[in-house]
């Protein structure tokens, strides 16, 4: 992912922000004035705008050489076990079904079950292996559904603070 420069422009009339907005510059791999120019000279452009009947425009630079990572923040995915410590992972496990696990992992990849079979018993690991071999006829709605009430699960511990999600903000 490329660095950008990111530039934020806010409209508003009186003392009031009525609207913003958030432009982004690409920056060069190596540092030079013309690349950042870009966005000084939009964010100068802008400073320099006369507006009538009390409305504002001003714009400024927030961010430079930053990497811009976007993520969709409520939207888990069911690798979100692999970001789990042991404790939580075992505390997840008490709170969901048995099929929903076979059916959750019958798609899973290596990790994820490693994960989740690092935290049961051996016993118990046979038997979802053996449930998830037998286990035909599972739709790919059938196993994101199982899927979902196991991040469900994750999301409701994480959320009363029982369990905590590495890397979260």
């Amino acid at each position: 992912m490329s660095e950008k420069t990111i530039v934020v422009t806010m409209y508003g009339k009186n003392e009031a922000v009525e609207s913003i907005s958030i432009s982004l510059f690409d920056k060069t791999e190596s540092y030079s004035s013309e690349s950042r120019g870009n966005a000084i000279e939009y964010r100068n452009n802008i400073n320099n705008l006369e507006l009538k009947d009390n409305k504002w425009i001003y714009a400024c630079v927030a961010a430079e050489n930053k990497k811009i990572i976007l993520q969709k923040p409520l939207k888990l995915q069911f690798d979100i076990v692999k970001r789990l410590n042991d404790l939580a992972v075992q505390k997840v496990l008490r709170e969901v079904d048995s099929m929903d696990l076979v059916k959750a992992l019958k798609d899973a990849d290596e990790e994820t079950k490693e994960k989740i079979f690092k935290n049961m018993s051996k016993r118990a690991v046979a038997m979802v292996q053996e449930d998830i071999e037998v286990l035909h006829g599972v739709t790919k709605d059938d196993i994101q559904s199982s899927q979902n009430e196991i991040i469900e699960a994750i999301r409701h511990l994480s959320s009363t603070g029982e369990i905590v999600i590495a890397g979260a903000i």
